[in-house]
């Protein structure tokens, strides 16, 4: 049930790109961010790999961010705006509000994991179509050319 959840984004990089490809030769899924520039998704790596599942941000309103990477090479949009998360720190408020494209992917990762283990999906391919299947199409405002796709856990 491997998933590879990456967190950064900037300019496109073969070799990153490549080790994605080999990883979802492998059954390994790569879920990665759309970006932060307001730019096509395609420029930039890990986006531009075409095995990647490519995230881009969506605010509470499935109204795609300013900020977030658009375009053909984004799959599947998620929430990406003050989404809170475990930080660093050694007291009780180790947990920050963060917003991204990375931020959205985290959700869409978690999702890929959820749906492998309950439905026992064993191919990055199954999963894929699977999440492609159960994700709700045409809610997403200012896709811009991408995917008007919006992740979906499957649970209600």
């Amino acid at each position: 049930m491997s998933v590879i959840s990456i967190s950064c984004s900037g300019e496109s990089s073969q070799a990153i790109n490549k080790a994605i490809d080999e990883a979802y030769h492998q059954g390994v899924i790569t879920v990665v961010p759309a970006g932060d520039k307001n730019r096509d998704a395609k420029q930039m790596s890990p986006s531009a790999s075409l095995h990647a599942i490519t995230v881009g941000a969506t605010d509470r309103n499935k109204i795609r961010t300013s900020w977030s990477n658009w375009g053909s090479r984004v799959n599947i949009f998620a929430p990406g705006v003050r989404i809170c998360s475990a930080w660093k720190g050694n007291d009780n408020k180790a947990i920050k509000s963060a917003s991204g494209s990375a931020a959205a992917a985290a959700h869409v990762a978690g999702i890929v994991v959820h749906l492998k283990s309950f439905n026992h999906l064993r191919t990055a391919e199954t999963t894929w179509n699977f999440m492609q299947s159960i994700s709700p199409r045409g809610v997403v405002k200012n896709e811009k050319r991408g995917s008007n796709m919006f992740a979906y856990n499957f649970s209600g």
